[in-house]
Formats: structure tokens, sequence, C-alpha cells
């Protein structure tokens, strides 16, 4: 699928009915579409339309030279909303930096965004790494020149590939995982450019964390916060922040024990959470 003149490969269950939202997932930083396999599994065996792409940068797309990041991805989330909209509008589910993209996506009046479902979202709290680099704990001067340490050849990308899939277990454990997740993780990273993907990721800490970035107070589409309270990446506090700055549109919910991705790791409660929009849409569409 073309999306904003970027090639993505796109995951889907279902068939449109023309009566409901469809869904639409949206993976996080350094991820796929693959993320979502389970979900989108256990979405179509209740009859769902679904569909998950690889954002720009990412996955199976044809990597391009740096640019804003953050631009590209709103233009294509903005694209793929307005394709996939049978004439209901979209459901956006996003994990991380997805989930970001999808709560600044729900802010535009534009767009017929319906609610969003976001899992552990960037932007509101960070910790470790990311948090350093945001408060200026760890110099990003310092991380920015990283790419250039990195040669570029074969084995470096095999070894490329099985350092950030360890980065990305630390990160998304504790909890179980499904089979092969590792494995396919491994693969479409080792596709990518470690330069391009430290440069734009340096880039893009400032845009992220900065106050202005998700409008929560301002937001008008219901807005449901899935948090594990082992997250290594952005802490669970994050969601507390969100409900009070909002209590009219934002609910939280807090699974204890589980780490980054909730969709990984407790699909049910993430695809109970969609089925619970979908349905709440649904009796407002009736009234």
């Amino acid at each position: 699928m073309t999306l904003a003149s970027v090639v993505s490969r796109v995951l889907a269950v279902g068939n449109p009915t023309g009566d409901r939202p469809t869904v639409l997932l949206v993976h996080g930083f350094t991820d796929s579409a693959d993320t979502w396999r389970e979900v989108l599994r256990r979405l179509g065996s209740h009859g769902i339309y679904a569909v998950a792409l690889d954002m720009p940068q990412f996955g199976h797309v044809i990597r391009t030279p740096p640019g804003q990041l953050s631009k590209l991805h709103d233009a294509f989330l903005s694209a793929a909303i307005s394709h996939y909209d049978t004439g209901c509008g979209a459901v956006l589910v996003g994990n991380s930096l997805g989930g970001w993209a999808s709560i600044r996506a729900a802010a535009d009046p534009e767009l017929p965004v319906c609610a969003v479902v976001a899992v552990s979202p960037a932007g509101l709290r960070t910790r470790g790494l990311v948090g350093g680099l945001a408060h200026r704990a760890i110099p990003t001067h310092l991380v920015s020149r990283l790419p250039w340490l990195i040669p570029s050849s074969s084995l470096s990308q095999w070894l490329w590939a099985h350092i950030v899939g360890a980065l990305y277990n630390v990160a998304v454990r504790p909890g179980p995982l499904p089979p092969g997740t590792l494995r396919r993780y491994r693969e479409h990273v080792q596709r990518g450019d470690p330069r391009l993907w430290l440069t734009i990721g340096v880039e893009l800490i400032d845009e992220v964390t900065a106050p202005s970035a998700l409008p929560i107070a301002e937001l008008r589409r219901p807005l449901h916060l899935i948090w594990g309270t082992r997250d290594r990446l952005v802490t669970a506090s994050g969601a507390v922040t969100a409900a009070r700055s909002n209590p009219t549109m934002v609910t939280t919910e807090l699974l204890r024990g589980i780490g980054h991705c909730a969709q990984l790791q407790r699909p049910d409660v993430v695809v109970a959470a969609i089925r619970n929009q979908l349905t709440v849409l649904a009796d407002r569409h009736v009234t």
C-alpha cells in the first residue's frame, strides 16, 4: 500500500462493513506491524476489520534519508486514516511512539478519529536511556556521534540486529512473548540502517518529550491508556498525569508485572479495550 508517498506493508483481518470504525494499529520506534499479529488474530476471530501497517523507516518499508520522522509519521497516519475510513472513522491503537502519533492524530479535528487505545505511549513519562537523553543527563551530542562508529557491512548489520534484539527483549520484558517475536524483530531490524535509526532517534527526543507535543487536556475523543507497571522505558505514572489533565476523556488500565508492549504480553486486554471502544461508539451512534 502506498500512503503519503511511502510504500508500506499491510497486515489486515476481517472485511470493511461500513457500519463501524476501522481499527488501525500503529507500532512504535524500531518495531513493525508484526507486533500486532496476536491482536489481529483475536480481532479477526470477532469479525472486526483491523489493519496494521509498517510505519515509515521501519519494518519492510524502504528506508529514506533522515528527515523529521514525526512529520513523516503524522502525514502517513493521516493518509492511512483517510484511506481506510469506510464512513465511520477509525479507532487508533498505538504502542510507544505509535501511541504518541495516535494521540496527536486524535487531537486533529480534521481527522475522522473516533477513539484511541494507547499502549505505553511515548511522551508522557520517560526513564532509563530515553529519560537520560530527554533531561540531558546523557549528552545527546555524544549519542549523535554513535552512528558513525558503526561500520556498514553485512556482519555489522547482523551484530546490530542481535544487539538491538537483546535490548528490545530487556525493554519488553518482564512478561511472556509469543513464539517468533524476537526472530521477526531481528529480521526486520537487520534490514534497517543503524546509523539512520540512531540519528532520527536522537532527533526525536526533544520533540516527543516537549510539553506541547501531546495536548491531552484539549482532547475531545476518548483515550484509553494501557500501561505495564514494569515498563522500563516510560513510567506508568504518565497514565495518572494524563487522566488528571482530562478526566472526561481519559481512562486508564494498569497491568501488574507487564513491560512496555502489552500487545505482546496481554493481547487479550488490548483486544478487550478495542472491543469496548467499538461497543461504546456503536451505542452512542444508536442513541
